[in-house]
């Protein structure tokens, strides 16, 4: 008889938390770590409205990167690499492998930039690393077992971020 399985707590982490999910979960630490420490508020001439557009600009990605994956028929959902039923290269793909992830920080550099607090800043790093850790690198070997060489030759000519 085998008992249960036991999983280490990164395997326990891995795909567990939809990005999105992630993005609120970043944006809440933002908000608080900026109310906790009030004396870190800076003043940025324009901020606001580069926020504005930053995060205007992250949904239009975000939007696109989206209809990229609706046309070529395969799955969004972040937590289930292993449908993907079609490698996608083209569009913003061409420029970055997860043009998603790259809008979801574009949205934490907003809210960052919107807050106007030192403190703020420090959960993007943490985000960049969780989604790193737990998320892509898990997404990169489905894909690279399920698409073989031209998923490698595409990790050559593409980045993962930008």
């Amino acid at each position: 008889m085998v008992g249960p399985t036991r999983y280490p707590t990164r395997m326990l982490l891995e795909l567990k938390l939809p990005p999105p999910v992630l993005v609120v979960i970043a944006g809440a630490l933002m908000y608080g770590a900026a109310e906790w420490l009030p004396m870190l508020a800076y003043t940025l001439p324009g901020a606001h409205g580069a926020a504005r557009a930053i995060a205007v600009v992250a949904v239009l990605i975000i939007g696109v990167a989206v209809l990229g994956f609706l046309h070529a028929g395969t799955t969004i959902d972040p937590r289930h690499p292993k449908k993907a039923n079609t490698l996608v290269t083209s569009g913003l793909y061409r420029f970055s492998r997860n043009p998603m992830y790259l809008a979801d920080l574009l949205l934490l550099v907003a809210w960052a930039l919107k807050l106007g607090n030192w403190a703020a800043w420090l959960p993007v790093p943490l985000f960049v690393w969780w989604m790193n850790r737990f998320q892509i690198r898990v997404e990169e070997a489905a894909l690279a077992a399920r698409f073989k060489d031209d998923y490698a030759a595409y990790c050559r000519k593409v980045r993962r971020w930008l």
